[in-house]
């Protein structure tokens, strides 16, 4: 897949074309492979080279999110829609050969990968793990971008990134939003 050299971090936000995409952190305790999972906080991300940086605590697992811009999927600040704008995330960690894809707008969200006749496992750090280096690669209509993810337990992240690390996950889950 050719690559972007335009995707950028905006903020704690990986931007490639329309697409956005974020790191959101949860409690390992709270990881589910099926269903909807909650954001406890969006995880500060680090552009490092062509790799982003993120810290994983070893209590935690990682989902991504991911939106389009509004307008990009056919909306009313495009006037009359052509159809939606494609979008994808693909992420596949070469040590274990386990990969997952989330195709917009259907999916918004990747918390798990598949291996070969494997149960699902969660984007987090192994606790022998120093890191875990993820290949990524997103998509928005024709534009494309494909970079590593690096989990990396927050000391190490902070020293890379020369920011604080985000606080550990030791209260609950925030309540969802309510609505109405």
């Amino acid at each position: 897949m050719p690559t972007a050299p335009e995707w950028c971090l905006d903020g704690d936000v990986i931007v490639v074309g329309d697409l956005r995409v974020t790191a959101q952190r949860i409690a390992a305790s709270h990881w589910r492979p099926d269903g909807r999972l909650r954001s406890w906080g969006q995880a500060p991300l680090h552009r490092e080279h062509d790799a982003v940086l993120v810290p994983c605590g070893a209590d935690e697992c990682l989902w991504l999110g991911a939106w389009v811009e509004d307008g990009a999927m056919g909306g009313p600040a495009d006037g009359p829609a052509d159809g939606p704008t494609p979008a994808r995330i693909a992420v596949r960690d070469p040590a274990s050969g386990a990969s997952a894809v989330a195709a917009l707008p259907d999916a918004y969200q990747l918390g798990a990968l598949l291996g070969d006749g494997a149960s699902p496992e969660p984007l987090q750090l192994a606790a022998h793990r120093a890191s875990r280096r993820l290949a990524i690669e997103l998509e928005c209509g024709a534009t494309r971008a494909a970079f590593d993810l690096v989990l990396l337990p927050p000391t190490a992240w902070a020293a890379h990134a020369h920011r604080a690390p985000p606080a550990p996950l030791d209260a609950p889950p925030p309540l969802p939003p309510r609505l109405g």
